[in-house]
């Protein structure tokens, strides 16, 4: 211990074992995030601020999509060839991980707002779906989700697998959003999806 190298190193292997301890809270496999991925949000779920960030991330999340969804923001609010990524930043500020998430929220969102439905599953609309979110398409081919939204690479979701790849506090999230009527597909797929990932326990709480 006296040695600084070695020091550091038990520090950070205390530090992995601390935040891979409190991964159960959390963590599901559903969700296929890489060892770094997972490091990443463990250090924002151990925050002592996690429960005023979360509300903050649902605040300011529900504020962007109600204004996406109505046609609030128009181009000029819209940076000149600022992407959604930007754009939720200047919205937002803060670190990465909260961008994040407020990102992964309006993202799916209107993802699924503007999907249309056939058996209740969803055929993901590209031109409406570049249409409610946010941002300067610059002139470029959108003709597909992901060159509209870095879902991989930004948000770590695979569209291929949507309804089941959410964190459990996206899916309330989600089902708390003031949905028109028309919407009642999306809102049993959403409802499906967390049944899947979470099931609800004979106690009336949510299994991890």
């Amino acid at each position: 211990m006296d040695d600084f190298n070695s020091a550091r190193a038990i520090h950070y292997l205390l530090e992995c074992l601390h935040l891979y301890a409190t991964r159960g809270e959390w963590y599901g496999d559903h969700l296929d995030w890489t060892w770094q991925q997972i490091h990443e949000y463990s250090n924002f779920w151990n925050s002592p601020t996690r429960s005023e960030r979360l509300r903050f991330i649902d605040e300011r999340a529900t504020e962007i999509f109600r204004n996406s969804r109505t046609g609030h923001y128009y181009k000029s609010e819209i940076g000149h060839q600022q992407q959604f990524w930007g754009f939720i930043q200047s919205k937002v500020g803060g670190e990465e991980m909260t961008v994040r998430l407020v990102a992964r929220r309006v993202a799916l969102a209107c993802l699924l707002y503007t999907a249309t439905w056939s058996g209740g599953e969803p055929s993901w609309n590209v031109k409406d779906f570049s249409n409610h979110v946010p941002h300067d398409p610059i002139y470029r081919e959108e003709n597909a989700v992901y060159a509209v939204v870095g879902f991989g690479r930004d948000l770590w979701i695979k569209t291929t697998s949507l309804k089941t790849q959410l964190l459990r506090e996206e899916y309330e999230w989600l089902l708390n959003q003031e949905w028109e009527a028309s919407c009642g597909q999306c809102l049993t797929y959403i409802r499906e999806g967390r049944e899947q990932v979470y099931p609800t326990a004979r106690s009336g709480r949510i299994s991890k």
